[in-house]
């Protein structure tokens, strides 16, 4: 008997191993491990196919022996093999590498126990809105309906319709799957059902969780006794024993697809995929759906259900405004907002300002030619920071590197530079120059990621002492901050200025997410006030109405009208490597081999370009991004395996890597 194993590293090939003698009677199934010898060290691989004979070609193949099974029998009730190579084929990480995931081998982290207390308070009452999507979603699966996008609104509770979803699909030993996007979230489900389901059936999975709580936990979802899970992406992974709900809060959100470390995935696709198995309900939550599930659901191909809006979001909506930053070229806050900042800060209320741009600066560019200043080793712009001594300096915010401003621009030797747009430090001295007795916190992400204490600084931001906070949109969804009374959007064109052809509709997300953090403050007046030189762009014309359904609806035309997702598959390849020259030959070549299939008589492949890829490595020196526009339905793993056979020139190494979108 031969067997084909995958192993957990980087390489796109299985390999043969013939079963012993004494293990001909064990039970040998994909999807179980097995240890054996790999090169110079033993090492643990999946089973991915049995051969109960040998094939053609295999019989006379020295090939190597299995020393021993590591599982008695599968641990996953569904075909996690796959399941694997449909992840490995639209996401293009190695099928050994997605496998593994399944194993995810524990790491001890430090962190409290994150485990519900044990008490009943009965469920909350539901307002009528909720009661009819609950309604519609259980109707909609007994016909055989099974993928529900919910069109909730912004600043709107669900608690009472998540309850009452998961009390209906949990009965008769049915699990429930919460997908989350962030520890905020994660916290914030624990606490809602913490009082409404007993403490056992409850679970969590998570980064931050010990090796026993991680252990306790999967075990649990295996064998049945955990009927809630509430888990961040890597929860996909689980041994699900009766999966019958699947709810996956802000199905839109970014933070539910992983790019690195491999494997590569979008955890919402892979578990509307697992559902399938298990014949379970999926319910896609979000204010602001991705544009291809509301476009599923409104075609008929899943079920659109809206939640009417909840009777405390609506009756103090926040005060929406506008400003056109070209008659403030040399500010950072414009007139209006410092004297709205001024106004909030004498009512005693906070305000929160957000911004994307790190440093003093944006970037650095010669004022003679327009050459920005660029990392040599990221190709990506620098943005202008000081040192401890105050010296004007510049840094990579991808690799971290930092670089004294040049005397002569490269380019052309001017000798002026300036620079644009106001980072997050320049901003605070602004604001501490306008408002001299106001408190002002600043915080960034790169800093809570670095530290590892991102939990923790959402703790102290939510019961900080301050006036003013600086942030980034990294902490948005987390700021549950009392007395907050204006959110101000310093730069929104800095999400405009992108290649992605999704940009709108990120920028459509990041000005609900405000609007819902202020919604529904009966005591007080909330103002979101948006800063752009862009005030006729489009996505501003949907509020202060807010009316998510007339932006899809212009986005889909769009979209259409270039053959954009949902109308084409999107396959993305992007290549680096060290040296830039031989990066560019490979380059040209991978190209030509592009075009070559997109000739071919049923490739699918309808348009091919070139686009920025700055943002898909760590620290590539030479890196560049092919874009494939791919008919709807056509498979791409084919295309990947062909291009991945490419012969890479020896004295580079040089990385690949393919992401596809699998609807």
């Amino acid at each position: 008997m031969i067997v084909e194993i995958a192993f957990p590293v980087p390489l796109h090939k299985t390999f043969y191993y013939r079963v012993p003698q004494e293990l001909m009677n064990a039970r040998i199934e994909k999807g179980m491990r097995a240890m054996t010898e790999f090169g110079r060290r033993k090492e643990t691989g999946v089973i991915t196919a049995v051969l109960v004979q040998d094939g053609p070609g295999i019989e006379n193949i020295g090939i190597k022996t299995i020393e021993s099974l590591v599982d008695a029998e599968p641990l996953f009730k569904d075909d996690i093999v796959e399941l694997a190579y449909w992840i490995s084929g639209n996401w293009g990480s190695a099928i050994g590498l997605v496998l593994s995931a399944f194993f995810t081998p524990v790491k001890n982290f430090s962190a409290e126990p994150l485990v519900p207390h044990n008490a009943d308070n009965g469920f909350p009452p539901s307002i009528p809105a909720e009661e009819k999507a609950f309604k519609k979603i259980t109707d909609f699966f007994d016909e055989g309906e099974r993928v529900s996008v919910l069109l909730t609104k912004p600043g709107a509770g669900k608690t009472g319709l998540y309850s009452n979803l998961i009390r209906h699909f949990s009965a008769r030993s049915g699990q429930v799957m919460c997908l989350v996007r962030d520890a905020a979230a994660l916290n914030a489900f624990r606490e809602a059902f913490s009082h409404l389901f007993a403490r056992e059936s409850v679970g969590l999975w998570h980064s931050g969780m010990t090796a026993k709580q991680k252990k306790l936990a999967w075990t649990g979802v295996r064998n049945g006794t955990v009927k809630i899970i509430i888990a961040l992406r890597s929860g996909v992974f689980l041994p699900f024993n009766n999966l019958k709900l699947v709810i996956a809060e802000d199905e839109q959100d970014r933070l539910h697809v992983q790019e690195e470390p491999e494997p590569r995935f979008n955890a919402r696709d892979v578990l509307i995929k697992r559902a399938d198995f298990y014949k379970a309900a999926v319910v896609l939550a979000s204010p602001c759906p991705s544009i291809e599930s509301y476009w599923t659901a409104k075609t008929g191909t899943w079920n659109l259900v809206e939640t009417g809006p909840a009777g405390d979001s609506t009756n103090n909506p926040p005060e929406v405004s506008l400003i056109d930053m070209y008659g403030y070229p040399s500010k950072a806050v414009s007139d209006p907002l410092a004297a709205k900042l001024q106004k909030v800060f004498e009512n005693g209320k906070k305000a929160v300002l957000l911004t994307s741009k790190k440093g003093y600066s944006a970037a650095a560019f010669c004022a003679k030619c327009g050459h920005r200043m660029n990392c040599p080793g990221c190709g990506i712009s620098l943005y202008v920071d000081k040192n401890e001594e105050g010296k004007i300096i510049l840094v990579c915010g991808k690799c971290g590197k930092k670089y004294n401003l040049p005397e002569n621009c490269p380019r052309c030797s001017g000798k002026i530079f300036r620079h644009s747009g106001a980072g997050v430090k320049k901003l605070e001295e602004e604001l501490k120059d306008a408002f001299k007795n106001a408190k002002i916190l600043r915080t960034e992400a790169d800093e809570a990621r670095k530290t590892g204490k991102v939990k923790n600084r959402v703790g102290d931001l939510t019961g900080a002492d301050f006036d003013i906070l600086i942030t980034s949109r990294f902490f948005l969804k987390e700021l549950k901050i009392p007395g907050l009374a204006l959110i101000g959007l310093i730069d929104a064109d800095s999400m405009l200025y992108s290649t992605d052809f999704s940009s709108s509709e990120q920028v459509f997300q990041t000005l609900l997410e405000c609007y819902g953090l202020l919604a529904g403050r009966d005591d007080f007046k909330t103002e979101f006030v948006i800063q752009t030189r862009q005030p006729d762009y489009y996505v501003f014309s949907y509020f202060p109405d807010i009316d998510y359904k007339k932006f899809a609806d212009f986005e889909i035309e769009t979209r259409k009208k270039f053959v954009y997702p949902p109308f084409s598959r999107i396959l993305e390849i992007a290549l680096s490597a060290g040296d830039k020259k031989i990066m560019n030959v490979f380059f040209e070549s991978m190209f030509g081999k592009i075009l070559e299939i997109k000739e071919r008589p049923g490739s699918g492949i309808t348009d091919v370009f070139e686009t920025d890829a700055r943002s898909k490595f760590k620290k590539p020196a030479g890196l560049r991004r092919i874009v494939l526009k791919i008919s709807r339905g056509q498979p791409v793993k084919d295309i990947i395996y062909e291009l991945r056979k490419i012969e890479k020139p020896r004295s580079a190494k040089i990385e690949f890597m393919a992401k596809g979108s699998p609807w």
